[in-house]
C-alpha cells in the first residue's frame, strides 16, 4: 500500500470550511484552512509574530476580499499530522489590521497540495496525503540572442504545433491572434485581470510526451514585441504553471526536463553533489542571495535576460571593477563591468562581465541571466522553492562573448533596427556611426528580410572579422556603407 500521511481536520462555520492544525519550526501552532483556490500557503500574523519572521519581500495578489499585500518568509519546518516539510516558503500579513479576513488569513494552498494526491474523509474529519507519482518529460529547446528564454514546440487543443517560451517572470499567456478559429474551447472572463481580459484553456502535448500540467489556462495577450525577435512565438509558459513542478535545464545539450510534482530534493533528478540555493517568490520573480566580488546582493532569476544585470546603485557604487566599458545613447547610459567573481554557495563565475543599468534604474532588482546559468546543470525547483546547480562537464565557454563593433541596436515595433547606444572607443565610433542611425543591411542581408537572431550573429563572428553595414543617417539623402571590425571588449 502507498505511504499516506494522515492529518486531522477541524470544521469551521458549520462545515463551510475545514482546517488543519500545523506546527511551525517545532514551536508555534496555527490552523490553516484547506483551500485549493489559493495558490500560496499563508499563516496568521499572530503566528508570524511569535516566530519573529523576517520579511523577504512583499507579494500583492487579487482576492475575493480585494487586493492583498502579504509578506514573504521562509520557515525551517512545517508539520501537519505525521508529515513534516522542510524549508517552506509562505506568506503572512504584517499585522492583524492587514488581514484580508479573520477566517481566511491562514491557508494551505496549491503550492503544498499539488505535491500529493489528496483524499478527504469528511465524516472521519481526516485528510490523507499520498505522494503523487513523479513524472518527467524531456524536450529539446532553442534560444536566440535577443530573448534568452528557452522555447520549444507544443501541440495545443487546435491540433497545431505552436512555439512556446519558458519565463520565470510572467504569467502563462498565448498570443491573442490564436482565438481566431480556435475549436470548441471555452473563453471566459478572468477576474484576476482588468475588464475584458480573457483566458483560454488548452491541452499541451510534446513530441516526446505530454507536459505534466493537464489542461492549462492561458491569459490572452498581445505578444507583438516578443514576436518581432521570435516571429513564430505563440505563447509563454509562466510561473503560475511552473510553481507546480521543477525544470532541469541542460544548456550544453539544449534539453530541458519538466518534473512533477516538484520538490526534487533527495530524488535521482538532483545529483548528490548539487548545491541547493533557496528561492523566494517575489512580485518580480524568484529571488536568491549571491555574492558579487564578495559583497552580498539579491538577484531575481530571469530566463528572459541573456546578460546578468546590476540595477542597484548602492551595490554598483561599492564595487571596484577590473575594467569598464561605457555605452552612451541619446537619453540613456549603460556600462559593462568586468568583475572579479559572481558566486553562490561553492559555484563561482570568475571574471564575469555584467551589465550595469544602475544609472537609469537605481533600485530595481538585479537580474541573474542565462549567462550565469548556462555554465551549470541547473534545476529550478519552483514547487520546492530552490535552485540546484551541478557542474556541467560538457560546458564550453562561448568564444563570441565580449566581442563587439561598439553598437547596441534597438528593434522598433515595425521591425526596423536603429543604433540605440555606442561605446567609445569602438570601430563604430571611429566610422562616425551616430545614435539613431538606421541599419538597413548587414553583409548584404536586408534587415527587413532577416531575423534579429541572424543579424546579431553577424556581430558574433571571430575577432578581426570586418562587417559591412549599410546605414541611413537621419537627414542624409542616401545611405552609406561602413566597414566595422569586430574587436575584443572587456
Amino acid at each position: 500500500m502507498e505511504k499516506a500521511y494522515s492529518v486531522a481536520l477541524v470544521d469551521t462555520e458549520n462545515n463551510r470550511h475545514y482546517s488543519a492544525r500545523v506546527r511551525i519550526n517545532d514551536t508555534t501552532d496555527d490552523h490553516l484552512v484547506i483551500d485549493s483556490g489559493a495558490s500560496k500557503t499563508a499563516i496568521s500574523s499572530r503566528a508570524a509574530s511569535e516566530l519573529r519572521l523576517i520579511s523577504l519581500g512583499v507579494s500583492s495578489s487579487e482576492t475575493a476580499y480585494g487586493l492583498a499585500h502579504d509578506h514573504i518568509a521562509v520557515v525551517d519546518r512545517l508539520t501537519l499530522g505525521n508529515f513534516s516539510a522542510s524549508t517552506t516558503t509562505l506568506l503572512y500579513s504584517g499585522q492583524e489590521g492587514e488581514q484580508r479576513s479573520s477566517l481566511l488569513a491562514s491557508l494551505l494552498g496549491l503550492d503544498f497540495l499539488t505535491q500529493y494526491r489528496v483524499l478527504m474523509d469528511f465524516p472521519a474529519k481526516q485528510m490523507y496525503l499520498v505522494p503523487a507519482e513523479r513524472k518527467s518529460v524531456t524536450v529539446p529547446f532553442s534560444k536566440n540572442t535577443i530573448y534568452s528564454m528557452p522555447f520549444f514546440d507544443v501541440r495545443l487543443t487546435d491540433g497545431k504545433v505552436h512555439m512556446l517560451g519558458l519565463s520565470t517572470n510572467a504569467r502563462s499567456m498565448l498570443d491573442k491572434s490564436l482565438t481566431v478559429g480556435w475549436p470548441a474551447v471555452p473563453v471566459e472572463l478572468d477576474p484576476s485581470f482588468k475588464a475584458g481580459s480573457r483566458i483560454l484553456t488548452s491541452k499541451m502535448d510534446l513530441p516526446t510526451g505530454k507536459l505534466p500540467f493537464g489542461n492549462t489556462d492561458f491569459k490572452m495577450a498581445d505578444l507583438h514585441d516578443l514576436k518581432q525577435s521570435l516571429p513564430l512565438l505563440d505563447g509563454i509558459i509562466g510561473e503560475d504553471l511552473l510553481s507546480q513542478c521543477a525544470v532541469r535545464l541542460n544548456f550544453s545539450r539544449k534539453q530541458m526536463t519538466f518534473i512533477t510534482p516538484g520538490n526534487v530534493a533527495g530524488t535521482p533528478f538532483v545529483a548528490i553533489n548539487a548545491i541547493r540555493i533557496p528561492l523566494v517568490l517575489t512580485d518580480q520573480g524568484y529571488a536568491l542571495k549571491m555574492l558579487v566580488d564578495g559583497k552580498p546582493a539579491t538577484f531575481v532569476l530571469s530566463l528572459l535576460h541573456n546578460d546578468t544585470t546590476l540595477n542597484s546603485k548602492a551595490l554598483v557604487d561599492s564595487l571596484k571593477p577590473k575594467a569598464v566599458e561605457t555605452y552612451i545613447g541619446k537619453d540613456t547610459r549603460a556600462r559593462e563591468l568586468l568583475l572579479h567573481s559572481l558566486s553562490v554557495g561553492d559555484k563561482q563565475w570568475t571574471e564575469p562581465v555584467v551589465d550595469d543599468d544602475s544609472s537609469s534604474t537605481g533600485s530595481e532588482p538585479n537580474w541573474l541571466g542565462t549567462d550565469f546559468l548556462h555554465r551549470f546543470l541547473a534545476t529550478i525547483d519552483f514547487a520546492g522553492q530552490a535552485l540546484y546547480l551541478e557542474t556541467d562537464k560538457d560546458y564550453k565557454p562561448d568564444l563570441t562573448d565580449n566581442i563587439s563593433v561598439g553598437i547596441r541596436p534597438t528593434l522598433t515595433s515595425d521591425g526596423r533596427i536603429f543604433v540605440a547606444q555606442l561605446s567609445d572607443p569602438s570601430s563604430a565610433k571611429e566610422a562616425n556611426v551616430q545614435i539613431d542611425d538606421e541599419i538597413l543591411e548587414m553583409n548584404g542581408k536586408l534587415v527587413s528580410k532577416t531575423s534579429m537572431d541572424d543579424i546579431s550573429a553577424e556581430f558574433k563572428k571571430p575577432v578581426g572579422t570586418v562587417v559591412t553595414v549599410l546605414i541611413q543617417h537621419k537627414g542624409d539623402p542616401k545611405p552609406r556603407t561602413v566597414k566595422l571590425k569586430i574587436r575584443k571588449t572587456l
